[in-house]
Order: structure tokens, then C-alpha cells, then sequence
């Protein structure tokens, strides 16, 4: 599979984002069963761990096996590129659709090792890493999803985009945030602007996506090649769908709830079942009325069953 079958007829496709202990492949499937999602994204994979415990022991990778409809984009974390040229090949030989090299993630402990966003620090490094993960894959897509740096200077941004399209990335998926700023200022998205203006690359767009106003909105922005929804697609499943609809959709909270416990039970092991449907009834709450209330009381549970037997007490009131 090349690029151009994300891209093709120029068409902007709807990309799930990488959501580390979130976009599992329970709430892939629930994603796919809904629609809307054009290609999907693994959880953030340590290149580490896949090239030196094994595929098979990852728990960032249970479902893989499972047959699915949409592509799938894998997303490695690393800054050895041996390893990471390695780990790409692991991962295209079970069935990735696409390598994406996390160029992101800005949680300190991740930053400070030189991995995620830290990468974008070591210009030479990030430069010898991006060629050779290019010189290595070569039948599937090869991308980027980055942060603008640490600084908003704009010929900074541009200099540091002109090294990583001269290494060959198919496409780059920008979150337009500096590193330091999590989630707080608002997305910069004028920096997608910057970079068709100068370089003639691929570019998804990704943050403040909150609802599907706003997503039909930067799909009609002409330098945007394609969207990338994160956070609003955990309490809002159906955002992909009523973008593409361009309204809002009925939604029952009630069923793909208890859909989504039936699919951790099957498909993750028992040991983090309870936590990732916690982790994630946090987010998915948001938009339910006494949501709080829910969640709280979910939080409070020490077992799947009991959780079920809250969500239908919950929705019977």
C-alpha cells in the first residue's frame, strides 16, 4: 500500500490519532463497526520493546492478528535507528499498512531520553534516523507526526520541515503546538499554511478538533491535505461519521459502552482489562449527562462485571 491510497482523488481522509493506553484495538474495532474513520493508528510502540522482547509479548499490539477493514499505521518511538530500521520490519512483516516515527510525544520522560518531541533537539541524529527508516520502507507509507519545536519562530519550523521532507516522508502529521505547551494554547494551525506555502508535502492537521464543525471546517482549509482527531473522538466516537455527514448523529452511550467492556474482556489480557476501561470511561463520560457521576463510580469498582452492572443501573435511571 503507497501514500496515495490515503490520498487518492484527492480526497482528505479522517485519521484516528495515536493515543497511548487509548487506541487500543477494542476501541479500533468499535471505530471501524461505527464508520467514519478512513486509516487508524496503533498506540505509541517502543522500538525497544519490539525488537528485543518480541512482537508476541506486547500488549500494544494484541489484535493485530484480527482481520480489519481500514488501514492501519503503526507508530514507533526511538531514536537508535538501527533499531528502529529493525522494529520497521518486525512491524511490516505482521501486516502494518504504514510506519509513523513519533516525532511528539513530550512527556518528560520521553523528551528527556531523546525520543518524541526530544528528538527534534538533534537535528543530525533525527536526519541519519528519517533516511534510513526511507531506505527501509519501502512498500508502505512512511510519515511523521510532530510537533512544531520549542520555538514559534517560523524560518526555525521551516528549516527543520525542509530537512525531514528531504529525507523522503510520504506525508507529516502536525499537532501545531510547541513542545512545552501539552495541550494548553490553542493549535497554531497557520503552520500547515507555512509549510505548503514553501515545500510540496503531504499534510494532516491534528488538534482543537472539537467537534464536527470544526472538522468540515479544516477539511475545507485548501492547505490541509487530511484531519487527524485524538481526544474528541474518545468522547465522541461518532465524530468521524457526523463529519462526514455534516451533522450530529444519535448516540447510544448505553450500548457501545457495554460493547466496548464485552471487546477489552476478549481481546486484552486480564491483568490491564480493568485499568484501560477506566482510563478510558474517563474520557468517554465527558459528554454524558452526570457523566461525573458515572465515571466516578466505574473508578470505584474492582472488577468488569461490576462496571457493567453500573453502566445498566446508570442508563435504566
Amino acid at each position: 500500500m503507497m501514500v496515495t491510497d490515503f490520498f487518492e482523488n484527492n480526497r482528505k481522509p479522517l485519521f484516528l490519532a495515536p493515543m497511548a493506553e487509548l487506541t487500543h484495538y477494542p476501541f479500533r474495532k468499535l471505530l471501524e463497526e461505527i464508520g467514519g474513520v478512513d486509516v487508524f493508528y496503533t498506540e505509541m510502540l517502543s522500538s525497544e520493546q519490539i525488537v528485543f522482547q518480541g512482537v508476541e509479548k506486547s500488549i500494544f499490539l494484541k489484535g493485530i492478528e484480527c482481520e480489519r477493514g481500514n488501514p492501519l499505521v503503526f507508530q514507533l518511538l526511538g531514536n537508535d535507528v538501527e533499531v528502529l530500521k529493525k522494529a520497521s520490519k518486525i512491524l511490516i512483516s505482521i501486516g502494518a499498512d504504514g510506519i509513523d516515527l513519533n516525532l511528539g510525544c513530550s512527556a518528560p520522560f520521553v523528551y528527556k531520553s531523546g525520543k518524541g518531541s526530544g528528538l527534534l533537539n538533534d537535528r543530525e541524529n533525527l536526519k541519519r534516523i528519517l533516511c534510513g527508516l526511507r531506505d527501509t520502507i519501502k512498500d508502505v507509507p512512511f510519515s511523521v507526526k510532530m510537533r512544531i519545536g520549542i520555538s514559534p519562530d517560523r524560518d526555525e519550523f521551516l528549516d527543520l520541515i525542509g530537512d525531514i521532507v528531504k529525507c523522503g516522508v510520504d506525508y507529516v502529521v502536525l499537532h501545531p503546538r510547541l513542545v512545552n505547551e501539552k495541550f494548553r494554547r490553542k493549535a497554531r494551525w497557520e503552520y500547515i499554511e507555512f509549510i505548503k506555502k514553501e515545500y510540496n508535502v503531504i499534510v494532516v492537521g491534528n488538534g482543537d478538533i472539537t467537534d464536527w464543525k470544526m472538522g468540515v471546517n479544516k477539511l475545507n482549509n485548501k492547505y490541509v491535505d487530511g484531519i487527524m482527531i485524538g481526544r474528541e473522538a474518545l468522547s465522541n466516537p461518532w465524530i468521524f461519521r457526523e463529519i462526514i455527514f455534516g451533522k450530529n448523529l444519535e448516540k447510544n452511550y448505553r450500548d457501545f459502552l457495554l460493547e466496548f467492556i464485552e471487546y477489552v474482556r476478549k481481546y486484552l489480557p486480564e491483568e490491564i482489562q480493568l485499568k484501560r476501561v477506566k482510563l478510558f470511561v474517563k474520557w468517554f463520560t465527558k459528554e454524558i449527562l452526570f457523566g461525573h457521576y458515572l465515571w466516578k463510580e466505574i473508578n470505584k469498582c474492582d472488577n468488569l462485571m461490576g462496571v457493567e452492572k453500573i453502566i445498566l443501573d446508570f442508563f435504566k435511571s
